[in-house]
């Protein structure tokens, strides 16, 4: 029997947040009303939650996987993909609606409709999305040319 694991709406934030300034800072608390925003207590969850899911035989992770799409939180899921020592060939990531607020971003993700299934085993190379963080690539885009 396959087992497939589901996490979903990771909302990672990142260390520096408090550094932002105008409409980032205004959109990141607007979107934590009511919450605490601890990047560290939200990281920690989500690798964990990741180390328990790669047992199985494929990972889905959807959206929300930022809070907001910055390219830090999007390091930051890196980040906890390789602490948790997720295997790239078993995963599939679907952007939700929080992955596409940063500034600039709606420029690079305006064709984020498909998830993303990882090229080959060795590397975080997104079939259908890409976004770069650290070695990793995730993100938005057009399927590559064959």
């Amino acid at each position: 029997m396959t087992v497939v694991a589901h996490v979903t709406d990771l909302h990672l934030v990142e260390y520096d947040h408090h550094k932002r300034a105008g409409a980032a800072k205004s959109r990141l608390l607007y979107l934590n009303t009511g919450r605490k925003i601890d990047p560290k207590a939200r990281f920690d969850r989500v690798c964990e939650a990741l180390r328990r899911a790669s047992r199985s035989d494929h990972l889905v992770i959807t959206g929300d996987l930022t809070e907001d799409g910055t390219d830090a939180q999007f390091e930051l899921l890196a980040a906890a993909l390789a602490e948790a020592n997720v295997d790239p060939e078993h995963v599939t990531l679907v952007p939700g609606n929080h992955d596409l607020y940063a500034d600039r971003c709606a420029d690079r993700c305006t064709r984020m409709r498909r998830p993303a299934r990882w090229a080959n085993r060795s590397s975080w190379r997104a079939r259908w999305w890409s976004r770069s963080a650290r070695r990793w690539h995730i993100g938005c885009g057009s399927p590559p040319a064959p």
